[in-house]
């Protein structure tokens, strides 16, 4: 249940599972996973990325190699913004690390989201960053909030599978 710009697929390694893709995929793209997630056309994707719970946006993101992007619903009205390499181990201490900015709009999440993907010139980007909460990656998994995922799943499904 997907909807795509293109259903051409350059590479077999690309997924795409319950999300809007608007981006043009190219020869470059391979080994990408997008799940549960807008990319809109104003994206830049190169290869081996790993991306999940992104909601409705229209953010300008340009993804290195290996860049990955997870943002969690967390309590009632927020969300955990995580950048990760898709190279990363996720284990010991790095897991308890409060690293991970929490911001409570989407607005929010593209600015944050934008500075830790490497846009240092982003001076909004680097406040929020700053400023706000931040939370480990044991604590996400912990707070995070099942209902909020499952429902904008549920939307992207809906959205998805009336435009076949």
């Amino acid at each position: 249940m997907n909807k795509l710009l293109s259903s051409h697929k350059p590479h077999p390694s690309i997924f795409v599972r319950d999300a809007e893709v608007w981006v043009q995929f190219n020869e470059q793209n391979q080994n990408i996973w997008i799940e549960n997630s807008c990319i809109s056309e104003r994206w830049t994707l190169t290869h081996d990325h790993v991306i999940t719970g992104v909601p409705y946006n229209e953010w300008i993101v340009s993804l290195q190699p290996g860049q990955c992007i997870d943002i969690v619903p967390v309590g009632n009205d927020e969300w955990a913004v995580r950048t990760y390499q898709i190279k990363d181990r996720f284990n010991g201490d790095e897991q308890t690390i409060p690293r991970f900015p929490v911001v409570n709009n989407v607005h929010d999440i593209g600015l944050v989201l934008r500075f830790m993907l490497g846009d240092s010139q982003l001076a909004g980007g680097r406040l929020l960053y700053q400023t706000s909460r931040k939370m480990s990656a044991e604590q996400i998994l912990a707070e995070a909030n099942p209902q909020r995922i499952a429902e904008q799943r549920h939307e992207f499904q809906r959205i998805c599978s009336s435009v076949r």
